[in-house]
């Protein structure tokens, strides 16, 4: 598990949760876009791309 980031800080339980995506809803979403890629309804790159970019934007400007 990751347990330092670039060594600046120790990371608690709940920041290595989200980092692992345990209860974060970024990462959560981000796995359901990856397994449509592999198959699934979202088969297509145009769309997949397209849903990609959008959703990692939307997932920066929550964290700012």
């Amino acid at each position: 598990m990751l347990k330092k980031i670039s060594n600046f800080k120790e990371l608690s339980n709940e920041e290595l949760k989200k980092v692992n995506g345990g209860f974060d809803p970024c990462f959560a979403t981000w796995n359901a876009l990856a397994d449509g890629a592999e198959g699934g309804y979202l088969d297509d790159p145009v769309t997949m791309e397209t849903l990609v970019n959008q959703y990692i934007s939307e997932c920066i400007s929550q964290a700012q």
